[in-house]
């Protein structure tokens, strides 16, 4: 399939990895990149969308039926990183276009900074932090997280990479999800839950759950009642999860101890009045920002876009019916990564 147009709408990979970019061009694409993570605030994204044939997108734009009805060629659409809750699933497959994702690119990275995020919560780094460099020597007494009991929601790669991690602080680990894998609950002693009973007897609640309309809002008033007064919630996952105001009124009367989010209903919160809480840690959606987990992001997404283009299904196919449509043969079976 030569000559493939792809609008690159991330970071330009010309300037960040030459040789995956080479790559696109040896498979027969003619890509046209944005020049910065603003995609749509580009003079030439738009009109460009009638000719793309593939988007590799990063956060924006949203890929909806007003785009698509601009971009009546297009056959691809890669994200880089898990979420697809920019792109609307539905249409795309009414329109007959592929949509694939990198899913479990970045665990490591979002592990890493969930963890930091448990720690500095705990041990109330953040706060500490500003009382040193105000010229004040207070101590703050913090929370051990040693032996604790840290409660999952959603057991998929990152779930479970933020478990091995909690295992390394003997922490007892208990999960609440729709997969579940025996031989990695049996490895490293995790308990299955119902949400309500892992909200009770959780330390920590940590979220790992993509977005979607029976997720939207999981956590609200009544869920956060069910937690301890010193539990600590940590979302690095997507912002929807949460009912903001019901989690101020809980942090503010005291009902939980704390809270770490590097996700929010609106990014940035702008407006937002857990920007005025000490115990709330807010991070800029950066969990998975980092080096190793954007060029592992970026090759598996090229890898599948030069799949796509020599006619076999992208490894990470989330509307798996198109295939047949676009003449996609079946590819090997997806590797479970526990």
């Amino acid at each position: 399939m030569p000559g493939l147009n792809l609008i690159i709408a991330a970071v330009p990979l010309s300037r960040r990895s030459r040789p995956l970019f080479e790559r696109l061009l040896a498979a027969g694409f003619e890509p046209v990149e944005a020049p910065g993570p603003e995609v749509t605030d580009w003079p030439e994204f738009w009109p460009s969308l009638a000719e793309a044939q593939a988007i590799l997108l990063g956060h924006s734009p949203r890929i909806d039926e007003a785009l698509l009805r601009k971009a009546p060629r297009l056959k691809f659409v890669a994200k880089l990183g898990a979420g697809l809750d920019r792109v609307d699933l539905a249409a795309a497959t009414q329109r007959g276009v592929a949509v694939f994702n990198t899913p479990a690119a970045n665990r490591q990275a979002v592990a890493d900074h969930t963890l930091a995020l448990i720690l500095a919560l705990a041990r109330r780094i953040t706060v500490s932090d500003q009382i040193v460099r105000a010229g004040r020597w207070k101590r703050l007494q913090g929370l051990q997280i040693w032996g604790q009991r840290l409660g999952v929601v959603g057991l998929g790669a990152i779930g479970r990479a933020v478990i091995r991690r909690a295992r390394g602080f003997d922490m007892d680990c208990a999960a609440f999800t729709r997969t579940w894998s025996s031989d990695f609950a049996r490895e490293h002693g995790v308990r299955r839950l119902d949400l309500d009973e892992l909200l009770a007897v959780s330390d920590v609640v940590s979220l790992h759950l993509p977005l979607t309309p029976q997720t939207r809002g999981l956590i609200g008033a009544r869920e956060l009642g069910l937690m301890k007064p010193s539990a600590l919630l940590i979302n690095t996952a997507r912002g929807g999860l949460i009912d903001e105001a019901a989690l101020y009124a809980a942090l503010v009367e005291g009902r939980i101890a704390g809270a770490g989010l590097d996700v929010f209903e609106r990014e940035p919160p702008k407006d937002s009045p857990l920007l005025g809480l000490e115990n709330v840690i807010l991070t800029p959606h950066q969990a998975w920002y980092t080096a190793e987990a954007l060029a592992l992001m970026e090759e598996e997404a090229v890898d599948q876009l030069i799949a796509a283009a020599q006619g076999r299904a992208p490894r990470h196919l989330a509307n798996p019916e198109v295939a047949g449509r676009l003449g996609l043969e079946p590819g090997p079976p997806e590797e479970i990564t526990s």
